[in-house]
């Protein structure tokens, strides 16, 4: 087994802090293979939104986008074709992708219908899929939308019970929203259950991009459906997670993906009690399924803490740190605005504009949270909101998993 290296920096927080606290950056990464293997087959569903609403050159550039994606596979590779409007179809059952240029030809075919029954093409992506199933491939359904979920069941929670059923069978699930009229927080739900991605497309000229980005980062994966557990020693807790990742059922983080040579970092805030100038150890377990053998495989290790008071101020970890809250910051204006409480909204807008202020003043590398938030900020003032919380949501979304600012 692949052990991952485990790496970690303990900071003093930036002031005011409680005493004997401390920021600490876990870092996981999985080596790269010194002789490579051939990577594993994809068994992948795209399921295409065909509603009135995509009509012109969003399906356009969506056809051409999934077209790219097809001619990316191979001849191990399986591929179906769904597309939705009120009703599903199913244009092309999961084959093996040994004449490209046929399924291409079928994408091409797809013409824009009525209204967007989201949950149904899904389910039937879902069961191209599970028909070819093997632990040995990657499965995967990715859906793509631009519009809200209007025939069906549309309720989020509902949805992403469904989506995390066939996750345990090994099935996941991504999504794309497109444009500024889709259901943002319907999406991150379905990706964050179905252990997927979740993508804001500002222009369908972007499509294309995003397609390869997914076929790339299944390529490269080596674990999913990945967990950490923290369990700190007598005198040692821990008071925040940062990323707010969410939980399993076992209250363990769910991380992102593994992938050989590309890191997981995890922010904490810890704080000690009892006697000063002692060091805490923190035991770590992190889990993944396995994306060649399917085996569920395990890793145990432990960070032993210096004194917490006596720790360094470390500008790198603070810079993480800070980017994190921003993200916090943004999240709670995006939902104030929401439910209409402009003043909340003005107040987290504000008080994420000061910490940028502070941590620039203070020398932390925060350059391209100033500008994500700008942008957020500008589509604001042109009474954008739709524009302005889908891609506030997008930036926190790639931030706490560990990815680059999304950008407009």
């Amino acid at each position: 087994m692949n052990q991952p290296a485990v790496e970690f920096n303990v900071s003093r927080p930036i002031p005011p802090f409680e005493p004997n606290t401390a920021d600490l950056v876990l870092r996981f990464t999985m080596p790269l293979p010194v002789n490579p293997a051939p990577r594993q087959p994809l068994n992948l569903a795209l399921v295409l939104d065909r509603s009135g609403s995509m009509a012109g050159p969003a399906l356009k550039l969506a056809k051409r986008a999934a077209q790219h994606a097809v001619r990316q596979l191979g001849p191990e590779d399986r591929v179906s074709i769904v597309a939705f409007d009120s009703t599903v179809e199913v244009v092309v059952p999961s084959t093996a992708v040994t004449q490209a240029e046929t399924i291409v030809q079928a994408i091409e075919h797809l013409r824009s219908g009525n209204s967007t029954a989201l949950y149904a093409g899904w389910v039937a992506g879902m069961q191209e899929v599970q028909s070819q199933r093997h632990h040995y491939s990657l499965n995967r359904v990715l859906l793509l939308t631009d519009g809200l979920a209007n025939v069906g069941p549309r309720n989020p929670d509902a949805l992403a019970s469904q989506v995390a059923q066939a996750l345990g069978t090994s099935v996941s699930t991504s999504v794309i929203g497109l444009g500024n009229h889709y259901n943002e927080v319907l999406l991150e739900t379905l990706a964050l259950s179905g252990d997927g991605n979740y993508t804001y497309v500002e222009e369908p000229s972007q499509l294309e991009a995003v397609f390869t980005a997914e076929l790339t980062g299944l390529q490269s994966m080596v674990g999913q459906q990945v967990s950490l557990g923290v369990e700190p020693e007598a005198g040692l807790s821990v008071m925040e997670v940062w990323n707010d990742f969410p939980r399993t059922s076992t209250g363990r983080l769910k991380l992102p993906h593994l992938r050989a040579g590309q890191p997981i970092e995890v922010a904490l805030r810890v704080r000690t009690a009892g006697i000063q100038g002692q060091g805490r150890t923190l035991r770590l377990r992190l889990a993944w399924t396995d994306v060649v053998s399917g085996q569920r495989l395990r890793y145990r290790s432990a960070v032993t803490l210096p004194p917490l008071a006596a720790v360094p101020f470390l500008p790198a970890v603070a810079s993480l740190v800070t980017s994190l809250q921003l993200a916090r910051l943004k999240e709670q204006a995006v939902r104030a605005t929401e439910r209409g409480d402009m003043l909340g909204a003005a107040q987290s807008w504000q008080q994420a504009e000061g910490t940028i202020r502070s941590g620039l003043s203070s020398g932390l590398s925060l350059q391209d949270d100033d500008l994500a938030l700008q942008q957020v900020r500008d589509r604001l003032a042109h009474g954008d909101q739709a524009s302005a919380s889908k891609l506030a949501r997008a930036q926190n979304y790639t931030r706490r998993q560990s990815k680059g600012q999304t950008k407009s």
